[in-house]
């Protein structure tokens, strides 16, 4: 049971003005109900919440812990249930980031004495502190990874195409029970399950749809993660890749080379390493995000890399990293933006990246869970530059 959810919204719609809230994007509503089945949860600032199950009713009964529930869910029929428990006008909380607006356009015909807010905002700082049951899956997707990591270093080869790699990660995924999906809160956005995976001169193609995430894909109507083409002897190659587990996940990426490593391919690694290491030494609770990202770019800036750290020219990001759980893309941002501090058991994927027109790129990120007195990175594989020859 985890109605000291639903307990902890209610606080937040009190303390914000809202009446109720009606959840309807589906990872809100599996956080707060247990099921993503199709379904619309009203949460009444005071009160017990009503689940109006739409579809699926078996899976609905034997998945959620809101009790009891009732079916239906239009617009009308959430009207009339909220009448129903007292609230005839007010304020009413939909999720604006998600919802299409076609809907909420049927819900402000629907609730003519309510005003509709976005509520999302209040989720989202919710869902950024993790519960102890969520971060064990955190650490079990990351265990995934791990996985993918053992696989990577044994077949890269010169010869095999991105595709190929993207295969045998794949392989790894299925088999170990990864959901092949991950979800990404932007309606703009999207990723193949094994990630984004570039090697060569694909390392510096610089996709807009990521902005700081290289590779082409296989066409333009998908234009990033692996595309077609061959390894090279001696190549770099990045792995990023968020799993996702039983609705979790985790985001990691690692660095390659096909063969050994020139010195400065070496060296340029390790500044990348210093410049993370400073970022993971500044997570504490307490400590506002925007100071993690201004401790990592004075790394970046004093080993000379500011013109390559996530990106160059105009395609270059100012972020060092983002919450994550059950969508790859949560609060907080690690930019010089963002002032809330930072929480215990946040968990935050921490990255950073050179990516240099002439050279290439390295990367890595780790999947970090924020402790008491600091962090924890999840992920246990190697994060030493890996060599395959």
């Amino acid at each position: 049971m985890k109605l000291h959810r639903i307990h902890s919204l209610q606080r937040k719609l009190s303390e914000n003005g809202i009446d109720a809230a009606i959840i309807l994007q589906h990872r809100d509503l599996f956080y707060y109900s247990g099921t993503a089945q199709p379904c619309n949860l009203i949460v009444p600032q005071k009160g017990a919440p009503l689940l109006l199950v739409r579809r699926g009713e078996s899976f609905v009964r034997e998945e959620t812990w809101i009790e009891p529930y009732e079916m239906g869910g239009s617009p009308k029929q959430m009207a009339r249930k909220l009448g129903e428990l007292g609230i005839s006008h007010g304020t009413l909380g939909v999720e604006f980031d998600t919802v299409p607006y076609g809907l909420i356009q049927r819900m402000a015909a629907a609730f003519p004495a309510f005003t509709l807010a976005d509520v999302s905002p209040l989720i989202m700082e919710q869902r950024a502190v993790k519960d102890p049951d969520e971060i064990q899956l955190l650490r079990e997707a990351c265990a995934r990874f791990d996985l993918m990591h053992e696989a990577a270093q044994r077949s890269i080869r010169a010869g095999m195409t991105e595709l190929e790699l993207s295969a045998v990660l794949a392989d790894v995924q299925i088999r170990n029970q990864v959901e092949q999906r991950v979800f990404i809160r932007r309606w703009d956005d999207w990723l193949q399950p094994t990630g984004a995976i570039a090697s060569g001169e694909n390392l510096h193609r610089i996709s807009g749809h990521a902005h700081t995430v290289t590779g082409v894909g296989l066409s333009t109507a998908l234009p990033w993660g692996a595309s077609d083409r061959e390894i090279c002897e001696n190549d770099l190659i990045v792995v990023d890749s968020p799993i996702n587990y039983k609705g979790y996940h985790a985001d990691n990426a690692r660095t390659y080379v096909a063969g050994r490593a020139t010195p400065r391919r070496r060296d340029t690694y390790r500044d990348l390493m210093e410049v993370q290491s400073a970022a993971l030494g500044a997570i504490r609770a307490g400590i506002p995000v925007q100071e993690v990202f201004e401790i990592g770019m004075e790394k970046v800036r004093n080993l000379g890399f500011a013109d390559f750290f996530q990106g160059f020219g105009d395609s270059q990001g100012q972020y060092l990293g983002h919450g994550i759980g059950l969508e790859v893309d949560e609060p907080p941002v690690i930019d010089p933006r963002t002032s809330t501090p930072i929480l215990k058991d946040m968990v935050l994927a921490v990255e950073s990246k050179f990516i240099i027109p002439d050279f290439g790129a390295v990367f890595i990120e780790d999947t970090v869970h924020v402790t008491e007195g600091g962090y924890e990175i999840l992920t246990r594989s190697s994060r030493d530059l890996a060599e395959t020859g």
